[in-house]
């Protein structure tokens, strides 16, 4: 007769080495990410560096595929940060050249960076993102059409 620990045990080491590969996974996952964080910033620098707005497309590219895989909430404000500090460089390029092509990035840019603070729960962010984004509207020559329905009410 046989007894079912030996398949117990098998089990056991399964969920074992499910554990160690799931938590591996985890820690691969993160350090992608990172990486991910890390040329974003290099993008952002090297517009600022060669006055490029095209360096910011490239960045846009890496915050916009990995907005579909954010489940880590530091992960998410640093996503944040970064969404902002592009939208900040666009403007700044666009200012500068007096590129409405590039305050239009900007101008959408920062419509991004204000949706990420709101879910991240960042108000003191989120308001001056808002500001950042009335100021690339004024510079396009953009007007509100009509006042906000949370400001009336």
């Amino acid at each position: 007769m046989k007894f079912p620990v030996k398949t117990t045990a098998k089990k056991s080491e399964n969920f074992d080495k499910h554990e160690k590969l799931s938590k591996d996974l985890k820690a691969t996952y993160m350090e992608i990410n990172q990486a991910k964080f890390d040329l974003v910033r290099e993008y952002v620098s090297l517009a600022e560096k060669e006055n490029q707005a095209e360096h910011l497309d490239a960045a846009l590219g890496v915050l916009s595929a990995m907005n579909k895989s954010f489940s880590m909430e530091s992960a998410m404000a640093e996503h944040v940060e970064l969404q902002s500090s592009v939208a900040e460089m666009y403007m700044r390029l666009g200012r500068t050249a007096n590129n409405r092509l590039t305050l239009e990035k900007a101008k959408h840019a920062y419509r991004a960076a204000i949706t990420l603070a709101s879910v991240t729960g960042d108000e003191a962010l989120r308001e001056e993102l808002r500001q950042n984004y009335r100021i690339t509207l004024s510079l396009l020559g953009d007007k509100p059409q009509s006042p906000s329905l949370f400001k009336v009410a």
